[in-house]
């Protein structure tokens, strides 16, 4: 799920090969495309005219909002795309897949500008820098890497098979550019300091890791596992101690988000609820109920409200009017 930098439209993709897009005014779909390709992840342009929508069979396209039309298709990889990332002023896009590699592309012309080699195996994860000077990515080869996004090159290699075995299947750089998380196989998060190269571990939960999310200010982390959610002060990050325990919820835990201004924090799951939290407590303000597990959430930029998607549909949860499901 993506929502349009001004709130007003949403976008939703399935591995149902159909991607969605939504009236968050009207709660109605507005134009529907089919990819012939289940679709593993969606992309919003800064200005919120195009909408990119990345496939298993190793396509990206590019579609225009206004009409709902495919207006370009990007060639290149083989096999299926995992992550995307697109520039703040929209003019390049850049992708990650299963065939292990990193393409930056041009997206007024569709041309494949920079292609980063390193990674033996599929690049699973992606995130940008705040200054958009530098890309991170993980991948099933037990490697995090930190690359020049003008020059392409490999800048530094955080980790490898021999000091966090396993698949990184989740990166994410702090505001800051000071230090990223990563989540090996699901099982633990490690902080790395990018300027030393110092990691932390993070104890204090069990289970498999489904959900993470960094606060906008870089000033807390939380992290699902199971029915729980744990919540990580950035400053206390040296003694690897979870904080704080959120609990409540019933079943699995599938996706948590941070409001924009970071005061409250968003987690979904399979018990039907949506449930928001202060960060700083493990004072639970809100609990709406829906029909059906929950997939995803997401703020609406003005973080009066939030998105979330469930094995039923989109549902549109206005903190003044309830919710609302589209038509």
């Amino acid at each position: 799920m993506a929502v349009s930098p001004d709130g007003t439209w949403l976008a939703t993709a399935s591995w149902d090969e159909t991607a969605r897009l939504w009236d968050a005014g009207r709660n109605a779909s507005t134009h529907g495309a089919s990819t012939r390709s289940g679709i593993s992840t969606v992309a919003v342009s800064p200005d919120g005219t195009w909408l990119a929508t990345a496939s298993d069979d190793g396509l990206v396209r590019i579609w225009d909002v206004a009409t709902g039309r495919s207006i370009r298709t990007l060639t290149g990889h083989r096999g299926a795309v995992n992550a995307m990332a697109v520039s703040p002023d929209g003019t390049w896009l850049a992708t990650t897949g299963d065939d292990g590699l990193v393409r930056i592309w041009d997206v007024a012309t569709g041309r494949s500008i920079r292609t980063l080699t390193g990674h033996r195996g599929a690049v699973n994860a992606m995130a940008v820098s705040r200054d958009v000077t530098r890309l991170v990515t993980a991948g099933a080869d037990g490697a995090v890497r930190v690359w020049d996004i003008i020059t392409g090159r490999s800048i530094n290699t955080l980790a490898s098979n021999d000091e966090a075995p396993g698949a990184v299947e989740t990166v994410a750089v702090s505001p800051d550019g000071t230090w990223l998380v990563t989540v090996v196989v699901g099982e633990h998060e490690t902080v790395w300091d990018l300027a030393t190269g110092r990691t932390t571990r993070l104890t204090g939960h069990s289970g498999r890791v489904t959900a993470m999310v960094i606060s906008p200010d870089g000033t807390w982390l939380a992290a699902a596992g199971g029915t729980a959610v744990w919540v990580w002060d950035a400053s206390t990050f040296r003694t690897a101690r979870s904080v704080r325990a959120l609990t409540g919820h019933t079943g699995r835990v599938n996706a948590v988000a941070a409001s924009p201004d970071g005061k409250w924090l968003a987690t979904t799951g399979t018990d039907e609820t949506v449930r928001v939290w202060e960060p700083g407590s493990e004072n639970l303000v809100a609990t709406m109920r829906v029909d059906g597990g929950l997939n995803a959430c997401s703020w609406l930029p003005d973080g009066r409200g939030l998105a979330v998607v469930g094995e039923h549909g989109l549902y549109i949860y206005d903190f003044e009017l309830g919710i609302r499901q589209p038509d």
